[in-house]
């Protein structure tokens, strides 16, 4: 996926249309990167873990058995859970580090079917100023960017106190066989309860208290995911939601 740098000079003309399968770009992403400000509705509907990468956290949510299959997405290329990452939902728009270091620009992926020159809702207006829908776009992931930030800060206190262990997710799958899904880590709850109040305390002002919790309570969604993956195909999973990147509740957490 070749991202450009979003231009209302080269863009001015270009229009978003909802594809006929908007999430297969996700077919085979099990994770998602998530944020603080989503993991209260996330912890419903998947398995909140972590990642460390070069010694850097990171919050993912676990959507499938296997590294290379998404459980909440059918062979249509259509959302089938009940919970979208906003991550995905901002797709195909996104937001890159400029290459002179300066602010983050925001790019597009112009060849994934998302855009028509001639169909659609149109990224700019008449004076090349942002539309009313770019307007929501982009405010969108300047929330998801802002709440990145704030995240990231969570993650870091957690690895500052020491409390991530490798996660080593026991998994029963469709056909009885067990399988261990590794890579990912969970909070190694001996340390989190030794914890004395002043280390607590710091958790909490850090954000970090939240994403703990969560984590913890979204682990019985392991059991979801084996039950999802039983009921795969061809059994329907019910959800109320309309998918529609120009509803205003799709751009929000």
């Amino acid at each position: 996926m070749a991202l450009e740098a979003l231009s209302s000079t080269a863009h001015r003309h270009l229009r978003h249309q909802n594809p006929s399968q908007p999430f297969a770009f996700a077919r085979q992403r099990a994770l998602s990167p998530l944020v603080a400000a989503e993991v209260a509705v996330a912890l419903r509907w998947m398995p909140v873990a972590f990642g460390i990468h070069e010694g850097k956290a990171s919050l993912q949510g676990l959507m499938g058995l296997s590294a290379d299959e998404n459980l909440f997405v059918d062979l249509q290329g259509q959302w089938r859970g009940n919970y979208i990452p906003a991550a995905f939902r901002a797709v195909p728009f996104g937001v890159a580090p400029r290459a002179d270091g300066g602010e983050q620009t925001v790019v597009i992926d112009p060849d994934g079917g998302y855009f028509s020159q001639t169909s659609g809702t149109p990224l700019f207006d008449e004076t090349g100023g942002p539309s009313e829908f770019l307007q929501k776009i982009l405010g969108f992931l300047k929330s998801l960017h802002d709440n990145q930030a704030a995240t990231d800060r969570a993650l870091q206190a957690i690895l500052d106190a020491g409390l991530l262990a490798p996660w080593n997710v026991a998994l029963t799958m469709p056909d009885g066989q067990p399988r261990t899904l590794t890579g990912l880590f969970q909070i190694d709850a001996a340390r989190f309860d030794a914890l004395d109040a002043a280390a607590v305390a710091a958790l909490h002002q850090s954000g970090a208290l939240a994403l703990i919790y969560g984590h913890l309570f979204s682990l019985s969604n392991v059991a979801a995911l084996e039950k999802l993956a039983r009921e795969r195909e061809p059994l329907p999973i019910l959800s109320d939601i309309k998918i529609g990147i120009l509803q205003d509740d799709y751009l929000k957490f």
